[in-house]
């Protein structure tokens, strides 16, 4: 019998390694809100939408098209078509301030 490991938590980032890389604290926080108002409205934990390392993600790369927001680690076709359009609005945002 082969027992099986745990990978979880092995090639991704924690939550606290997460936060001590972020200089944008501004574009962090928007990036959380927009998720929160999300999973808000859809009755669901922030993480269904995008987890934080999918975030930081989209903070590092500054996507500015849905096709260069496919690349970010996390989103997928699905997540793309419901949530490409709101969070590239909110990355815009931030190039603006």
């Amino acid at each position: 019998m082969v027992k099986k490991t745990s990978s979880r938590g092995q090639g991704s980032r924690s939550g606290a390694a997460i936060r001590e890389q972020i200089t944008d604290q501004a574009g962090w926080d928007a990036l959380r809100a927009c998720r929160k108002e999300l999973a808000d409205k859809q009755g669901v934990p922030p993480y269904v939408i995008f987890h934080d390392a999918t975030l930081f993600d989209m903070l590092e790369r500054k996507p500015q098209s849905l096709d260069e927001l496919a690349e970010v680690s996390g989103v997928g076709a699905a997540k793309l078509q419901k949530y490409g359009a709101i969070f590239l609005e909110t990355l815009s945002g931030l190039e603006r301030s």
